[in-house]
């Protein structure tokens, strides 16, 4: 009934984050609370309820990814998100549909990303989901041909990131490994690499401290993993 009524996001999310933590209560209440997220997930008409939607969505994820519900009923609901949304709402759904896309490769959580960036205030989330899911899928490349167009496409989508929010970091540390590579790929010396190889140094120091500043959710883990 909690997960059902809770009025406020910050309750809704705290609750969350006692019941995935604790093994026994995921595994007895997680399966019946499928339909309350989803009702709670499809309501978004104001900041309010959009923050309470994204939240579930959240919730939602955790659990799928804890193997505690199947992925297939979220990821439908994912699929479904439009950049004329409540702006709140798509901000964070951009965030976990890229995170759902490293998890489970489905491409039709792509579009969502692509489409999300028309939204002003998710732009920046969504380019830089988009770029790092688009990263993933060149790193999986048959050929060199294959892999550095799909570099040149997701650095494209980190540089978009970048311009909407400067100190997007992360962004920036995926740029300039890409930077890197194309500089190795068509045999450029060593003082042709020193800038990307400064910017590198300089934007992974900046991530690697605002990383250190606080814990890292559990769903955010293996993306972590793939920076390293």
């Amino acid at each position: 009934k909690g997960f059902e009524n809770a009025a406020f996001a910050v309750s809704l999310r705290a609750a969350a984050a006692a019941l995935v933590a604790a093994s026994t209560l995921r595994t007895r209440i997680g399966p019946r609370l499928t339909k309350s997220l989803e009702a709670r997930a499809s309501s978004r008409e104001d900041d309010r309820a959009g923050l309470i939607a994204a939240y579930a969505l959240e919730i939602w994820l955790r659990l799928a990814l804890g193997n505690v519900v199947q992925r297939h009923r979220l990821i439908s609901v994912l699929v479904e998100i439009q950049p004329d949304e409540n702006s709140l709402f798509v901000e964070h759904a951009a965030k976990i549909v890229g995170a759902a896309f490293h998890a489970w490769r489905e491409s039709d959580l792509l579009p969502v990303l692509e489409r999300l960036r028309r939204n002003p205030d998710a732009r920046g989330e969504a380019a830089f989901e988009y770029g790092h899911a688009l990263l993933a899928v060149a790193l999986d490349g048959e050929d060199a041909q294959e892999v550095m167009g799909g570099l040149e496409t997701a650095k494209a989508l980190f540089g978009e990131a970048v311009s909407v929010d400067p100190d997007r970091s992360d962004a920036q540390v995926y740029a300039a490994v890409i930077d890197v590579v194309r500089s190795f790929a068509r045999g450029a010396v060593e003082a042709d690499l020193a800038s990307a190889w400064k910017a590198l140094e300089s934007a992974a120091a900046d991530r690697t401290f605002l990383l250190s500043a606080g814990q890292l959710p559990d769903w955010l883990a293996p993306r972590r993993d793939r920076d390293v």
